[in-house]
């Protein structure tokens, strides 16, 4: 039985390993479903509410869900709430301004907000990301 056992879970192993390769396939080769980035030159303040400009286009007409993930200096980490998306579905890029509150317990320093989220599609969630935005926060 042990002789029987090691050849079936070699041929397992390999046949899962070409079908994670199939995926990354598919994943690397299909178009996203959004793109998109903003820049903030001038330096910002914690608490400070900001326009930044995003520059987006959205492939696919899914709803779906987002949230602003802050990283910055010493290991500050903060996830905002999910929010539905409203976005249109667009065929070129298109300009957007986003009012954005900067985290009141944002340390000073390099401040990175992405926005992260997912569209809930007929074959299944699609998970995206934006940004890193690098933001310079000071006192």
């Amino acid at each position: 039985m042990q002789n029987l056992l090691i050849p079936a879970i070699a041929a397992f192993s390999v046949l899962s390993a070409g079908w994670s390769g199939v995926d990354l396939y598919f994943v690397k080769t299909t178009p996203p479903t959004i793109e998109g980035y903003a820049t903030r030159v001038a330096p910002v303040r914690a608490g400070q509410d900001i326009r930044l400009e995003w520059h987006i286009t959205k492939l696919t007409d899914c709803p779906g869900v987002a949230s602003r993930v802050w990283d910055g200096e010493d290991g500050f980490r903060m996830t905002e709430a999910q929010k539905s998306t409203s976005l249109p579905k667009t065929k070129t890029i298109t300009k957007y301004r986003f009012q954005t509150r900067i985290p009141n317990l944002a340390p000073v320093g390099e401040l990175n907000l992405s926005i992260m989220g997912y569209f809930d599609c007929p074959d299944g969630k699609k998970y995206w990301s934006l940004g890193p935005v690098t933001l310079n926060v000071v006192d």
